[in-house]
């Protein structure tokens, strides 16, 4: 019996074959079942009634022939993804392709499909074409604002590296997102950072209260390390605790005056972490800022080739 059941929404794109990638590079393979979930449009009913009308029997051929070839693509992106997987040492009786009618909408189905024992939700950045992206992301906008009770991945872009930074405030939040990490990547030879930024012109948690670092302290930082600390050590102790190797497993705390939501783009792409964990509280509002393109171009571009975690 595999450990954990990982959800991945395919649209036989390019991204979602990145999320496919993902999902075999960062996953340990020996505890890690896949499902290739692909919702479909179900419209033989509504063709036969209109094959009886003379005026829509020709257009309902080409439709049909529209719709055998999406069929036939997707097949072969399904054929595509288990090989990947199963050449990432994913046994083959661990992936499942599942085809789900369309019913309440592609993120309404998906959704619904969430609550049948998964343990994370990996989707694409992006769709099949420049209209379709634009779709795409509001519907990973959407799943992160609906699915609170997994965590959802989004995969932005390649290459992609098995090195994880947990963004770590301090919060229930921030130890939840470790605990999410230790459980699904037990295993593994990924390395994972509990990154701590604290900063000066604004707050930070502890448990669950509520922390501002005096402006006229002499060293803030020293100050913040000094209340941070212990839940850093807790959240490394988890990791370990859930099976990373202690030697893979380490933590920083800095101190910035600049936006920590940049902050933590920046260096998670300057140093090579492939995978920035960050809780809803907080740091949701910069998610859907980055998918939805409110935030500056230079953060998005750099965000477009990071996968992110929502726990």
């Amino acid at each position: 019996m595999y450990k954990n059941k990982v959800l991945v929404a395919v649209d036989g794109s390019v991204h979602s074959m990145e999320a496919v990638q993902y999902v075999a590079t960062v996953f340990p393979a020996a505890t890690t079942a896949v499902v290739l979930a692909h919702v479909t449009n179900e419209l033989s009913e509504l063709f036969d009634d209109l094959d009886h009308n003379p005026l829509y029997r020709t257009k309902t051929r080409a439709i049909k022939e529209w719709i055998a070839d999406n069929r036939k693509d997707i097949g072969l992106f399904m054929d595509k993804a288990r090989s990947l997987l199963e050449a990432a040492g994913i046994s083959s009786d661990a992936i499942e392709v599942k085809l789900l009618p369309r019913r309440l909408g592609v993120c309404q189905d998906l959704i619904r499909e969430t609550y049948e024992g998964y343990a994370a939700v990996v989707v694409g950045r992006a769709g099949m074409s420049r209209i379709k992206d634009i779709l795409f992301k509001s519907a990973a906008v959407h799943l992160v604002g609906k699915v609170k009770h997994l965590p959802i991945i989004v995969v932005g872009g390649t290459p992609i590296s098995n090195r994880v930074m947990i963004a770590f405030d301090g919060s229930h939040g921030a130890m939840k997102g470790v605990s999410w990490v230790g459980a699904l990547l037990a295993g593994g030879d990924n390395e994972v950072i509990t990154y701590s930024i604290l900063s000066t012109n604004g707050h930070f948690w502890v448990g669950d209260k509520e922390i501002f670092l005096p402006k006229d302290a002499e060293d803030p930082l020293a100050a913040g390390k000094a209340m941070i600390g212990p839940h850093l050590e807790a959240a490394r102790g988890c990791l370990m605790a859930a099976g990373l190797a202690p030697n893979r497993v380490a933590s920083r705390v800095i101190a910035l005056e600049q936006d920590r939501a940049f902050a933590l783009v920046e260096t998670a792409m300057g140093c090579g972490y492939g995978t920035l964990v960050i809780g809803r509280r907080g740091l949701i509002g910069f998610i859907e800022a980055v998918m939805g393109g409110r935030v500056s171009q230079k953060v998005l571009k750099m965000a477009d080739d990071l996968t992110i975690w929502i726990v």
